[in-house]
């Protein structure tokens, strides 16, 4: 299951994006924005017609650091908490 969320991006002049800042829902359902820290890698996946470029990377959490998977979607330019299958 993908899920839509905010995400603050950097785009260099290679056109090549790089993933800064995300916006996550907590229990509260409040927003919290959370600096991605590291990114590991990056990928290219294509799925039934659909390209999107996943991330993994690491979030901090408070103390804590937290990897994460996102997916930012070639066609329709959205984001996506992304659950790999």
């Amino acid at each position: 299951m993908n899920i839509p969320v905010d995400v603050i991006a950097v785009f260099n002049t290679l056109g090549n994006i790089k993933p800064a800042y995300i916006r996550l829902e907590n229990e509260d359902h409040s927003l919290i924005t959370y600096q991605i820290t590291t990114i590991h890698f990056s990928k290219e996946e294509n799925h039934t017609g659909t390209s999107n470029i996943v991330y993994v990377c690491d979030i901090l959490a408070g103390e804590n650091q937290r990897q994460i998977n996102i997916a930012y979607n070639l066609q329709s330019h959205k984001w996506f908490l992304h659950n790999p299958s």
